[in-house]
């Protein structure tokens, strides 16, 4: 009589549509002493001889629930068979002895039981796959078949060697021999020599492992002394001016090219110097320069008694004209500073000479005390045309 009740009482538990307000107990043993059911649950099923058998399913009937609720529990039949639980967004394998199934943590790392492992989505598309719709993925042979969700197709095998990686642009890779780059060696410059092919050591920038010099448009340099910046414009015709060197500044102060010999030797300075087509390191040349330093007077020397630190501008070649082409200005010569009360000589524009003065009125006007004794005149001509304009304040 006990287990019709027992069996009666879980019958009508079970009926659709019937609403049980007590907790339920399902027992084989007539002896339990918790008939009423334990206290914390609504159904306490106990018995030391039977089990408790979930409902049990294929993955596709267990796939075909309408919107399992969350914690439903089934035990999958095939297709790594077991225990799940839906955890309110996907079926999640009970662990079982040495099988483990990873879980979603915050939709970062998954495993959806089939193998496949994802990182930032809970629906992995491949053996590897990273972002929300598998924008990164790899297969179960290792090849990447997406980068940046781009479909890519790589080669079934290793290249050969001087091989390169081609995209046709659809994401087909291939193995690519080079073609037209030569064998490079220490120091080169390689350049396009147009269509595909290339070419190193360039006459149009040419860098010097010999020297540890730069050619521009050459790629010689003079052995003895070797230059270590060399520019060869080219010929352009014998009516076209050459701009061989150009340099450009924008700034509220001065811009400069400054060429500076950092050696205090007796016999360093820094020189700039414009030399003629058959002139050399002793003729047919002008040197504007400064002398270093340390610099001592050595019998030869260009500037004869230069002293250190002393500039200079000295002329090699024939006549030396200083010319100021502006047919409506002077020229001044200044010591002492640039300001306008240091000018001690001025030739104008139309020849006349002022010494003192910067508005001379005849071809020599001299202004200031004079040392008429050492003052020689040797044609009355001359002095016809000789104004003295004595101060002796």
């Amino acid at each position: 009589m006990k287990k019709t009740l027992l069996f009666l009482s879980f019958a009508l538990f079970i009926i659709p549509g019937i609403a049980l307000s007590q907790k339920v107990t399902v027992t084989d043993d007539a002896t339990y002493a918790g008939g009423s059911g334990a206290a914390s649950a609504v159904l306490d099923v106990y018995s030391t001889a039977l089990g408790f058998l979930a409902p049990r399913m294929t993955l596709v009937q267990r796939n075909g629930i309408a919107t399992p609720a969350e914690g439903l529990l089934i035990y999958q039949t095939d297709n790594t068979p077991g225990f799940y639980y839906y955890n309110g967004t996907q079926w999640i394998a009970l662990a079982s002895g040495a099988t483990t199934y990873w879980t979603k943590n915050a939709n970062n790392i998954t495993n959806n039981n089939s193998g496949n492992v994802g990182i930032g989505t809970s629906s992995p598309t491949s053996l590897f796959s990273v972002g929300p719709n598998s924008e990164f993925q790899v297969n179960s042979t290792g090849n990447i078949l997406k980068i940046n969700n781009i479909a890519t197709s790589w080669p079934s095998g290793q290249g050969a060697v001087n091989t390169y990686l081609k995209n046709n642009g659809s994401g087909t890779l291939t193995w690519t021999a080079l073609s037209g780059v030569p064998s490079l060696t220490a120091g080169s410059v390689v350049f396009s020599g147009g269509s595909t092919t290339l070419s190193q050591d360039n006459p149009n920038f040419f860098w010097s492992t010999t020297y540890k010099s730069l050619g521009i448009g050459t790629k010689t340099f003079t052995a003895a002394n070797p230059e270590k910046l060399k520019v060869d414009a080219g010929a352009t015709g014998n009516t076209n001016y050459q701009n061989v060197i150009v340099g450009l500044g924008n700034t509220n102060n001065y811009a400069q090219l400054n060429l500076k010999n950092q050696n205090a030797g007796g016999s360093a300075s820094s020189d700039l110097v414009a030399t003629a087509d058959n002139g050399n390191e002793s003729t047919n040349f002008i040197d504007m320069g400064i002398n270093g330093s340390g610099y001592v007077y050595v019998p030869g020397d260009p500037i004869s008694g230069g002293e250190a630190n002393d500039g200079y501008l000295l002329s090699a070649g024939n006549d030396f004209h200083i010319v100021n082409n502006n047919p409506n200005k002077d020229m001044l010569f200044l010591t002492g500073g640039t300001a306008p009360g240091n000018e001690r000589m001025r030739i104008t524009n139309f020849g006349k000479v002022g010494i003192g003065t910067g508005a001379p009125t005849a071809r020599l006007h001299i202004i200031g005390q004079l040392d008429e004794p050492q003052f020689k005149v040797q044609s009355f001509t001359i002095l016809k045309e000789l104004r003295f304009a004595k101060n002796h304040a």
